[in-house]
């Protein structure tokens, strides 16, 4: 399995940023990383917070540079400052890539099918993943389509619910940096926060369309009730 490019060093500057202020610096990082691309982003935020933003998000870009459009980045940089004892309350494990791969050939074989036949005129695929973590899930269905046809991401709905507020962040930012890596839009990227197995909780978190529209703390719309579930 390929190791994530510069992933000791964003480590680094995430635990160097822990002594410097007391707030979670992936969260901070995705706050600043969403309001670049127009969530609202906080007008009293400290000086140091800033600057670890940009640092890191200097070394972020570099990574995925050289990496593939669609790869999982974010998510070994949690794991890797859990092993060094920086530990979410919520204990998460995220799905290794090799494994996601795997899961979206199987959950993506209609539309694989349709890319090989030259059939990408249809309707949206949507994928749900209902606890998406990271967005690893929904990362190698982006992956596995742009591997096979780039432009039939365009056919490409991906919605992630997570109970954690830190998880749908990660999921959102990766999944955008991938869109913006790759140049070309996915039908709709969906992220929301709550309790997937009890749908009053759940709450719209990013929304982007091809236009990329995105806008945090949107209400609250119905879930396709056609879309293959990684669950």
């Amino acid at each position: 399995m390929k190791k994530v490019p510069y992933l000791n060093v964003m480590a680094d500057i995430c635990l160097k940023a822990t002594r410097q202020f007391q707030s979670n610096p992936l969260r901070e990082y995705c706050d600043f990383s969403l309001s670049n691309i127009g969530a609202r982003p906080d007008p009293n935020q400290p000086p140091a917070v800033l600057a670890f933003c940009q640092e890191l998000d200097a070394v972020y870009g570099r990574s995925l540079r050289q990496s593939e459009p669609f790869s999982d980045i974010l998510g070994p940089l949690y794991e890797e400052l859990a092993s060094r004892g920086y530990k979410s309350q919520m204990g998460q494990f995220f799905t290794p890539s090799h494994v996601c791969d795997v899961m979206a050939m199987i959950n993506l074989s209609d539309l694989m099918a349709a890319i090989s036949s030259g059939d990408i005129s249809k309707g949206p695929v949507r994928v749900l993943d209902p606890a998406v973590g990271a967005g690893g899930l929904l990362l190698g269905a982006a992956r596995l389509v742009f591997n096979s046809r780039p432009l039939a991401l365009e056919r490409l709905s991906l919605t992630g619910i997570d109970l954690d507020h830190l998880c749908a962040r990660l999921a959102a930012v990766q999944l955008m940096s991938g869109v913006n890596s790759c140049g070309i839009p996915l039908a709709e990227i969906d992220i929301r926060i709550g309790d997937s197995l009890r749908r009053s909780t759940v709450q719209r978190f990013v929304y982007a369309t091809k236009e990329i529209d995105s806008s945090p703390g949107a209400a609250l719309s119905p879930l396709p009730v056609d879309a293959p579930s990684f669950g």
